[in-house]
């Protein structure tokens, strides 16, 4: 949960996956030992914009990286002098 950091979803399946099908917002899982588990990935799916917002990243190359709770006015405006 993006509001208090708590975990979203645990599954645990007996045996090795075999099969991983996503159907629109679900993933279906089953293994080689036949047990199964469709997860509902609703709450992963976010717009972009949304997603963003919640996440205090700083794009540095390569990659992102966390901006240290700074707003992120002021991390995008250290990333672009740093890159002058």
């Amino acid at each position: 949960d993006a509001a208090n950091g708590t975990r979203l979803h645990v599954e645990q399946l007996h045996g090795p996956v075999a099969h991983l099908t996503l159907a629109g917002q679900t993933l279906y899982a089953a293994t080689e030992l036949g047990d199964r588990a469709a997860i509902d990935l609703r709450v992963f799916h976010q717009p972009r914009c949304k997603l963003w917002r919640e996440v205090p990243v700083v794009w540095e190359p390569p990659r992102g990286a966390a901006s240290g709770g700074r707003s992120r006015v002021r991390a995008l405006r250290a990333a672009r002098s740093r890159r002058r």
